[in-house]
C-alpha cells in the first residue's frame, strides 16, 4: 500500500525492441520514495537508471506496471535532464521557461542565477541570445538549476543534471540544491555516475546490469 506523500512504482517492466533483438531494460522493478528523502540511483550505463527515473517522474509512459503519486504531484514536480532546453530570447525568458517571465522580479531571477553559480550573468537578464550556443555545457546545466531555485518544486528529479561540471563545482552546486530542498521539506531523486554525488543523498540504490530487485 502506498504511503501518504510517497511515490510508488510497482513491477516496472520496460523492453526495447521485439523478438530476438528485444532488450529488457527494466525487469519487475519496484520502488517507493517518501516525501523528504534524498534518493539516488547508481549503476553502469544502460542499466535502466534514466528509464526508471522518467517512469517514476511520470513523464515517460512507455512501460508496464503501476505508478502512484501524491496529490497535485504534477504541479509540484520538476525534472532536469542532462541536456536542458533553452529558448532563444532574453536570459530572463530562459530562466523562467517553460513559464512566462512576466511578473517575475529581476531581484528574484538574479538571486536564482547567483545561487546556481552564475553571478556573472545576474546583471544580463535583458540580454538576448541563443543560450544553447552561447553557454558552455556546465553553464547550461547551472542555468537549469537556477530554475529550481526560482520555482522551488516539492519533488525534484535530476538525470545527471550536473554531469558537465567538474567534481568540486558539482559538489558545491548539488549541496546548495539539497540545502534548498531540505529547508522546504522537498524530495530529490537523482541519477548519477559519480559516487561523490551519491554521498550527498540519504539513500542510494545500486542498480544491477539487469534490474530485478525491489527497493523501498
Amino acid at each position: 500500500m502506498t504511503e501518504r506523500n510517497a511515490i510508488e512504482a510497482r513491477n516496472v517492466v520496460k523492453t526495447f525492441g521485439q523478438g530476438d533483438t528485444a532488450v529488457k531494460a527494466l525487469d519487475d522493478v519496484s520502488v517507493a520514495i517518501r516525501e523528504g528523502e534524498f534518493f539516488t540511483l547508481l549503476g553502469p550505463s544502460g542499466c535502466g537508471k534514466s528509464t526508471l527515473l522518467r517512469a517514476i517522474a511520470g513523464i515517460w509512459p512507455w512501460w508496464q506496471g503501476h505508478l502512484s503519486q501524491p496529490e497535485d504531484f504534477g504541479a509540484r514536480a520538476m525534472f532536469l535532464p542532462q541536456r536542458p532546453y533553452f529558448p532563444s530570447g532574453t536570459l530572463r525568458e530562459a530562466v523562467a521557461y517553460p513559464q512566462s517571465s512576466d511578473g517575475l522580479e529581476d531581484a528574484h531571477l538574479a538571486r536564482a542565477l547567483t545561487r546556481a553559480g552564475l553571478a556573472h550573468l545576474a546583471t544580463d537578464l535583458s540580454a538576448e541570445a541563443n543560450w544553447t550556443q552561447k553557454l558552455s555545457g556546465g553553464e547550461q546545466q547551472r542555468l537549469a538549476i537556477a530554475r529550481v531555485f526560482l520555482k522551488q518544486p516539492a519533488w525534484l528529479f535530476l538525470d545527471e543534471a550536473t554531469s558537465a561540471l567538474d567534481e568540486k563545482t558539482e559538489a558545491v552546486v548539488y549541496q546548495a540544491l539539497l540545502d534548498d530542498m531540505q529547508a522546504r521539506g522537498g524530495t530529490v531523486i537523482s541519477v548519477a555516475h559519480r559516487t561523490s554525488v551519491a554521498k550527498l543523498h540519504s539513500d542510494t540504490w545500486h542498480m544491477p546490469s539487469a534490474p530485478s530487485a525491489a527497493i523501498a
